[in-house]
């Protein structure tokens, strides 16, 4: 088979996958194929579901709800959709702020009023809270939190120097100060820590450490071959735009794991890498 041939089928063997995730999984499995879809360019397949689909989200799923139909929405429903999940947010009873604050930095919102308040006295805790709180500041128009953030990734807590690693690439983080204090923690992270894949997959998506980017890589396929569920999602999700042809061999396989978020990873970054380098 012609290799272009080849890759063509892999895609949409990928876009299946993504579609019948969307399809038939709940929560936020669901949200994570439908973001992957939207991402891939399939807005026709997602929009009308989701709309139909509105009553069966409870809980925090429902802020994924919210957050799906603000990326592919018109203008009116994306205002309506952020406006929801920024209620609960400032709502100070709702149990789950740190899962609205994320979808609102997702979804790039800047605070005002209220919820700009609120995240200015987040940030004097320790809390998992805080570097999601750095992010939505910069949103809002302050400057220099991508080092603050970075300042987290010598946290004592792995739970807070994954997230720091997570939200820095989120944030595609590019001050020098911050760049430097994330390839220190890569350095010094151990591969049996439960940040090792955020740390190293935000590291290599960054250009952080481009120094050592080979050693990064190995722990990359290492992590695709033998790594936790999330860990493997992770770097799909972290090295979707940065994968290679060569990569495929480490990708492919994992369109038939067990676990619907690695297919799911796996089938986004696939799809990526052949619409992006391989068309």
């Amino acid at each position: 088979m012609p290799a272009q041939q080849d890759h063509n089928s892999l895609l949409e063997r990928s876009l299946e996958i993504l579609r019948t995730s969307f399809s038939t999984e709940q929560g936020w499995v669901k949200v994570h194929a439908a973001e992957a879809l939207l991402n891939l360019g399939d807005r026709a397949v997602v929009y009308p579901r989701i709309l139909d689909d509105s009553d069966s989200w409870e809980g925090s799923h429902k802020i994924g709800y919210w957050r799906v139909l603000a990326n592919c929405a018109e203008p009116h429903e994306r205002s309506d959709s952020l406006a929801k999940i920024e209620e609960t947010f400032v709502d100070s009873e709702y149990p789950l702020r740190l899962t609205a604050l994320e979808s609102l930095c997702k979804l790039g919102f800047a605070a005002a009023g209220p919820a700009l308040e609120k995240l200015r006295g987040m940030i004097s805790g320790s809390s998992p809270e805080v570097p999601f709180a750095y992010w939505a500041l910069e949103l809002s128009g302050e400057a220099g939190m991508g080092e603050k953030v970075a300042s987290l990734s010598a946290s004592e807590e792995p739970s807070i120097r994954k997230l720091a690693a997570f939200v820095l690439r989120w944030m595609r983080c590019q001050e020098k100060g911050a760049l430097k204090k994330l390839a220190q923690a890569a350095a010094a992270e151990s591969c049996e820590s439960v940040a090792y894949p955020f740390v190293l997959g935000a590291t290599l998506a960054l250009g952080a450490a481009t120094e050592h980017s080979e050693a990064l890589a190995g722990g990359v396929a290492e992590i695709l071959r033998n790594g936790s569920n999330e860990g493997r999602y992770e770097v799909c999700q972290a090295l979707q735009y940065y994968f290679r042809r060569e990569d495929l061999w480490m990708l492919t396989p994992l369109l038939e794991h067990s676990d619907p978020d690695v297919r799911i990873g796996a089938a986004a970054a696939i799809g990526t890498l052949v619409r992006e380098k391989l068309a």
